[in-house]
């Protein structure tokens, strides 16, 4: 489960399950009820990823809004109901969203699952280089980098599985499932060709993150990962740690320092401040003005890449 997961949430969402249940919320017979299809997600990326596939059919809503964090987050007596309502509900993995768990809706679909073994990365809490790992054997057996979202041809992968799952809840839509994913797979491809044009000039830059949320999009377009400022969200780094990674940007000559909107930045600040490096936003997450669809969010980080190293 997320590190910093608090316990006392997880028990006050469940006593709202209870407590919702008892008093009768409609659960998920009420979106059947009226031939309306309706998903949720936990964040914002799913919801845009489903969009594409659900196209007219039916609604997609995310339960966080932009600016949230998933790692922080405290599901609300209203997200109770959002999600009973729904014929399913979407999230990452327990490492990132694990709170989704507390809602019990009986058609709940952990999506990392369906991403292939061979396109998985490890999630290494140092924040060194990242790296392909086949999940099954070795050290992070029980803890993938659950952020496959921000690479786009990782994305493209899941949609048989995706396309799959969704139809054996709605069988009336299956083929316009199957319709939006095969043209959703082709702008997938597009897309990452862009990106790829785009990137090719700064091929091996370094990056600092804030938060190790980026790997599967650094890993796809040859950029490494020097370090990260909060291995884990909401906890501080020690001044032993932020020294280390003063030495690692000596050491991978980095350019700039990738903060991030949905998490307190004031140890980028700090870093920013010792090193006289830049800052950036990346946005792992979007949802909001500029980044609504998945394309707009891919662009609008590779964008903020093409501003760090080209400056």
């Amino acid at each position: 489960m997320n590190p910093i997961f608090y316990t006392a949430s997880r028990i006050a969402g469940l006593i709202l399950v209870i407590l919702n249940s008892a008093i009768g919320i409609p659960g998920s017979m009420s979106a059947q009820s009226n031939d309306t299809i309706s998903y949720v997600t936990s964040i914002p990326p799913l919801a845009m990823i489903l969009r594409e596939i659900v196209g007219d059919r039916g609604s997609v809503i995310s339960l966080l809004q932009p600016g949230s964090s998933p790692h922080t987050y405290d599901p609300k007596p209203s997200d109770v109901a959002t999600i009973e309502a729904s014929d399913g509900f979407f999230y990452i993995h327990d490492s990132l969203d694990g709170w989704a768990a507390i809602f019990g809706h009986e058609n709940t679909i952990e999506v990392l699952k369906m991403v292939p073994d061979e396109w998985l990365l490890a999630m290494d809490i140092q924040g060194h280089e990242s790296h392909s790992h086949s999940y099954g054997e070795g050290e992070h057996d029980d803890y993938p980098d659950s952020h496959f979202w921000m690479d786009p041809l990782t994305v493209k992968a899941i949609l048989p599985t995706l396309v799959l799952v969704m139809s054996e809840t709605d069988p009336g839509g299956a083929d316009i499932y199957d319709a939006n994913a095969e043209r959703f797979s082709g702008e997938l491809d597009s897309l990452h060709e862009k990106v790829s044009d785009r990137l090719a000039p700064y091929t091996g830059e370094a990056v600092l993150l804030f938060h190790p949320s980026l790997k599967y999009f650094l890993t796809r377009y040859n950029l490494v990962l020097a370090g990260t400022i909060e291995p884990f969200a909401g906890r501080e780094p020690t001044p032993r740690y932020l020294v280390e990674l003063i030495e690692k940007i000596d050491q991978y000559n980095v350019k700039a320092i990738f903060t991030e909107p949905q998490l307190p930045g004031s140890a980028g600040e700090t870093l920013s401040e010792e090193t006289g490096l830049p800052l950036y936003i990346v946005d792992p997450l979007g949802g909001g003005e500029g980044r609504r669809t998945y394309e707009d969010l891919i662009l609008y980080n590779t964008q903020v890449f093409q501003d760090a190293f080209g400056s």
